[in-house]
């Protein structure tokens, strides 16, 4: 069925919570004011769709802490319709001051805080004179804001880094000789592909920082966590946005630069990360704010010591599991005695691209019984260690080359080198591809991949946000 404000067809509905929404990669929107397709306003009949359709509920509370990258990608792309936004930036609360963040009581105001600050300055951390706020901004800091949020009811998503992961070497497969005549292993080759996939590190695998941002970064992991077990830490790696965020300097807008000032840079070929569009990873958030924000509203905290895990045998990988607790019917019984328009809200976020279906075919017992089993396993292991990165693993060679290739009237050219050839203060790791399969375990999209982006990443086809 195809919805309409003031008669016009616009939207599908959350087919199984009854939620209008707009679909699409921009978010999702809360339209109080439903009509029927050609004008018809929903009637009482209609029962629980109407209902959740014209009593909205007050806005979900987020507060994101930082003011960089991701947090002008998560502004941008905010349901503002859904939530009440506010952002903190170091003039509001100054992180590198323990006194100041320990002192701050705005947290007890948000449903949920998202923490994307952090000294990334991953060189200047290797500074001696810095050790001190770095420290400060990425480990102590966010224990605090964990502390807090925990003592106040307030969920916490922590963003952190692959630089948590520093030691591996590279494997053979993808250690041969790099140089001008020898560029690195293809990514699309599938047999590299078979080896990457096969070594990406999981949310469980054991950490092993190397350096002093890696470190300060696991630190503040832990901390967050010992805070609360409901609190969630979300691992990404190689942040683009290129023209997209055009005020933000990042490795993609210095490859533009580059290419349109003809000049051909040498770029790193034995380094393997996982490049993540900020977009995607923003989109990916804001589901992820949904969810742990319905965490705390049906009330898993107090039902529930700490987040359902079972590890997979194959990867050691945390999975949804409440096949033997007692957990599951509880949940059930805790989401469906929720106020149905508060539900609604929390439904535009929690499940986005999910309107295939006709919610006005299905009843209150069908939802209840068959949406609410599913979402119940999920929510039960919403918790813990997330990895949210991109879809195609690539090198930082890779990734210059297909942003020169999409910029048209240059003649300039990506030189490959080795590590070797560019050193740098802190050590890079030499692999640290991530595992984002967790994330579709809990019914949220995981980033894509960055190739299909490049165009957008380059400003070809520029892709405005807000």
């Amino acid at each position: 069925m195809v919805w309409a404000v003031g008669g016009k067809p616009v939207l599908r509905v959350c087919w199984w919570l009854g939620c209008p929404v707009e679909c699409g990669w921009q978010g999702l929107r809360w339209l109080a004011d439903v009509r029927l397709e050609g004008g018809e306003t929903v009637t009482a009949q209609d029962g629980a769709v109407a209902e959740r359709a014209a009593a909205g509920g007050r806005p979900i509370r987020v507060m994101i802490v930082g003011t960089g990258q991701l947090s002008q990608a998560m502004q941008a792309l905010a349901p503002t319709d859904v939530v009440d936004l506010t952002v903190l930036g170091r003039a509001e609360l100054d992180l590198a001051d323990a006194a100041e963040v320990a002192a701050y009581g705005g947290f007890a105001a948000a449903d949920v805080v998202v923490c994307t600050a952090a000294f990334t300055q991953v060189d200047v951390a290797e500074d001696a004179a810095q050790r001190e706020q770095v420290w400060a901004v990425n480990a102590s800091a966010p224990g605090l804001i964990a502390q807090a949020c925990a003592e106040a009811g307030t969920a916490l998503v922590h963003v952190s880094t692959d630089y948590v992961f520093g030691s591996r070497p590279l494997p053979e497969e993808l250690a041969a000789p790099v140089g001008v005549d020898s560029p690195p292993p293809s990514p699309q080759d599938p047999q590299v592909r078979q080896v990457v996939d096969g070594l990406a590190f999981a949310s469980a695998d054991p950490v092993d920082p190397e350096a002093v941002y890696g470190i300060s970064k696991a630190a503040g992991e832990q901390q967050v966590l010992a805070a609360d077990p409901w609190h969630v830490v979300v691992r990404t790696a190689w942040l683009l946005s290129g023209e997209m965020l055009p005020g933000v300097r990042d490795f993609a807008s210095t490859m533009c630069r580059l290419a349109r000032s003809g000049v051909s840079p040498k770029v790193v070929a034995d380094q393997w990360g996982s490049p993540t569009v900020v977009t995607d990873l923003a989109v990916a958030l804001w589901q992820l704010v949904g969810r742990v924000a319905l965490v705390r509203a049906c009330g898993l905290p107090d039902l529930m010591d700490a987040p359902v895990c079972a590890p997979d045998a194959g990867r050691g990988m945390p999975v949804a599991d409440c096949s033997q607790a007692e957990h599951k019917p509880r949940i059930v019984a805790a989401l469906a005695a929720m106020p149905p328009q508060r539900l609604a809200r929390l439904a535009c976020l929690v499940a986005p691209g999910m309107g295939d279906r006709e919610a006005a075919q299905v009843g209150d017992q069908w939802v209840r019984t068959q949406c609410f089993d599913e979402l119940a396993e999920q929510l039960a292991a919403t918790g813990g260690v997330l990895h949210a990165a991109g879809s195609e693993p690539a090198t930082w060679f890779h990734v210059a080359a297909e942003l020169f290739a999409a910029l048209p009237g240059h003649a300039a050219t990506v030189v490959p080198c080795t590590t070797a050839e560019y050193p740098t203060a802190a050590p890079r790791p030499a692999f640290s591809v991530l595992d984002s399969g967790k994330l579709t375990q809990l019914g949220i999209t995981p980033p894509g991949g960055y190739r299909g982006q490049v165009s957008h990443l380059v400003g070809v086809a520029p892709r405005p946000l807000g």
